[in-house]
């Protein structure tokens, strides 16, 4: 489960880290006339800084939620998610 965790945020930070870099990339296309160049910044530091705890959060969370869940019944897990 952590796993599975891990994954999930991971794929989330890189998912919003490509939308915020095409944002980037197509205002300075659009920009381009009015500034006569094109420079694109990452700030790899913020994003590692502001990414692994967010990262390391989510993993754990799910490790947790996952030993609870596994120290139930599983018919009494199924029946709290239908609503029985």
């Amino acid at each position: 489960m952590a796993l599975d965790g891990l994954i999930l945020m991971v794929t989330g930070i890189l998912v919003a880290a490509s939308a915020t870099l095409l944002v980037g990339v197509l205002t300075a296309v659009a920009f381009l006339p009015m500034s006569g160049s094109l420079r694109l910044a990452f700030p790899w530091q913020l994003f590692l800084t502001l990414g692994l705890p967010i990262v390391a959060t989510g993993t754990l969370s799910t490790l947790f939620t996952a030993r609870t869940t596994l120290r139930q019944p599983a018919i009494s897990v199924i029946r709290k998610a239908v609503g029985e």
